[in-house]
Protein backbone atom coordinates (compact mmCIF):
# COMPACT_ATOMS: atom_id res chain seq x y z
CA UNK A 1 0.00 0.00 0.00
CA UNK A 2 0.96 3.48 -0.96
CA UNK A 3 0.41 6.37 1.16
CA UNK A 4 1.17 10.20 1.02
CA UNK A 5 0.36 12.46 4.00
CA UNK A 6 -1.77 15.59 3.42
CA UNK A 7 -1.63 18.48 5.84
CA UNK A 8 -3.83 21.69 6.36
CA UNK A 9 -1.77 24.39 7.81
CA UNK A 10 -3.31 26.95 10.27
CA UNK A 11 -3.58 29.34 6.97
CA UNK A 12 -5.69 26.97 5.46
CA UNK A 13 -2.88 25.87 3.13
CA UNK A 14 -1.80 22.58 2.17
CA UNK A 15 1.74 22.07 0.67
CA UNK A 16 2.63 19.81 -2.17
CA UNK A 17 1.92 16.16 -0.54
CA UNK A 18 5.50 13.54 -1.62
CA UNK A 19 5.04 12.50 -5.23
CA UNK A 20 2.61 9.12 -4.61
CA UNK A 21 4.47 6.25 -6.02
CA UNK A 22 2.65 3.08 -6.83
CA UNK A 23 1.95 0.06 -8.85
CA UNK A 24 -0.72 -1.22 -10.58
CA UNK A 25 -3.52 -2.50 -8.65
CA UNK A 26 -2.60 -1.46 -5.12
CA UNK A 27 -4.30 0.53 -2.40
CA UNK A 28 -3.27 3.99 -2.18
CA UNK A 29 -3.73 6.06 0.80
CA UNK A 30 -4.31 9.51 1.16
CA UNK A 31 -4.01 10.59 5.17
CA UNK A 32 -5.44 14.09 5.73
CA UNK A 33 -4.44 16.11 8.77
CA UNK A 34 -6.76 18.99 9.53
CA UNK A 35 -4.76 21.14 11.23
CA UNK A 36 -6.99 24.70 10.64
CA UNK A 37 -9.61 26.00 13.46
CA UNK A 38 -12.36 24.80 11.28
CA UNK A 39 -13.73 21.72 9.78
CA UNK A 40 -13.07 20.79 6.47
CA UNK A 41 -14.43 18.78 3.45
CA UNK A 42 -11.61 17.15 1.44
CA UNK A 43 -12.02 15.38 -1.44
CA UNK A 44 -10.27 13.83 -4.52
CA UNK A 45 -12.15 13.54 -7.75
CA UNK A 46 -10.86 10.64 -10.02
CA UNK A 47 -12.46 11.92 -12.73
CA UNK A 48 -10.14 15.57 -12.48
CA UNK A 49 -7.28 13.44 -12.63
CA UNK A 50 -4.84 14.30 -15.97
CA UNK A 51 -2.23 12.40 -17.74
CA UNK A 52 0.96 14.79 -16.99
CA UNK A 53 2.47 13.85 -20.91
CA UNK A 54 -0.33 15.46 -22.87
CA UNK A 55 -2.65 16.82 -20.36
CA UNK A 56 -5.83 14.63 -20.66
CA UNK A 57 -8.21 13.59 -18.70
CA UNK A 58 -6.90 9.83 -17.79
CA UNK A 59 -8.14 8.56 -14.33
CA UNK A 60 -6.02 5.59 -13.35
CA UNK A 61 -8.05 4.84 -10.33
CA UNK A 62 -10.27 1.58 -9.85
CA UNK A 63 -12.41 2.84 -7.29
CA UNK A 64 -12.42 3.97 -3.42
CA UNK A 65 -13.49 7.19 -1.12
CA UNK A 66 -13.72 9.78 -3.40
CA UNK A 67 -14.10 12.61 0.08
CA UNK A 68 -13.66 13.09 3.81
CA UNK A 69 -14.91 15.62 6.60
CA UNK A 70 -12.34 16.33 8.82
CA UNK A 71 -12.55 17.64 12.29
CA UNK A 72 -10.30 20.60 13.04
CA UNK A 73 -7.38 19.13 14.81
CA UNK A 74 -8.21 15.19 13.39
CA UNK A 75 -6.68 12.52 10.78
CA UNK A 76 -8.71 11.04 8.56
CA UNK A 77 -8.08 8.94 5.42
CA UNK A 78 -9.24 8.98 1.75
CA UNK A 79 -8.79 5.24 0.54
CA UNK A 80 -8.62 4.25 -3.18
CA UNK A 81 -7.06 1.67 -5.50
CA UNK A 82 -5.25 1.81 -8.76
CA UNK A 83 -6.46 -0.09 -11.97
CA UNK A 84 -5.19 -3.66 -13.02
CA UNK A 85 -1.92 -3.51 -14.62
CA UNK A 86 -3.58 -4.14 -18.42
CA UNK A 87 -4.84 -0.53 -18.18
CA UNK A 88 -0.66 0.71 -18.04
CA UNK A 89 2.13 0.20 -20.58
CA UNK A 90 4.49 -2.37 -19.35
CA UNK A 91 7.64 -1.10 -17.46
CA UNK A 92 7.06 2.12 -18.22
CA UNK A 93 5.97 4.58 -15.31
CA UNK A 94 2.82 6.61 -16.29
CA UNK A 95 2.53 10.43 -14.24
CA UNK A 96 -0.66 12.02 -13.34
CA UNK A 97 -2.01 15.18 -11.74
CA UNK A 98 -4.60 14.72 -8.89
CA UNK A 99 -6.59 17.70 -7.70
CA UNK A 100 -7.33 18.05 -4.06
CA UNK A 101 -9.76 20.24 -3.41
CA UNK A 102 -11.19 21.29 0.47
CA UNK A 103 -13.17 24.11 1.89
CA UNK A 104 -14.93 24.64 5.68
CA UNK A 105 -18.82 23.90 3.95
CA UNK A 106 -19.92 27.02 5.06
CA UNK A 107 -20.09 28.42 1.81
CA UNK A 108 -16.35 29.80 1.72
CA UNK A 109 -14.03 29.47 -0.89
CA UNK A 110 -13.06 25.73 -2.44
CA UNK A 111 -8.99 25.80 -2.33
CA UNK A 112 -7.23 23.71 -5.09
CA UNK A 113 -3.69 21.80 -5.15
CA UNK A 114 -2.10 19.33 -7.89
CA UNK A 115 0.08 17.13 -6.59
CA UNK A 116 1.79 14.04 -8.48
CA UNK A 117 0.85 10.69 -8.64
CA UNK A 118 3.18 7.95 -10.37
CA UNK A 119 2.21 4.18 -11.77
CA UNK A 120 5.08 1.93 -12.58
CA UNK A 121 3.81 -0.99 -14.31
CA UNK A 122 5.91 -3.96 -13.86
CA UNK A 123 7.31 -6.06 -17.19
CA UNK A 124 5.30 -8.56 -19.22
Amino acid sequence: MSQTRVVIKPDNTIDDPAPLACAPGDAITFVVENRHRDDQNVWIDPDRIVHKHDGRKKNPLAHGKKSVRVAAGRIETIQQQVKDKGEFEPGVVTRFKYTIEWDDGKGGQTREKDPDLEVTAPPN
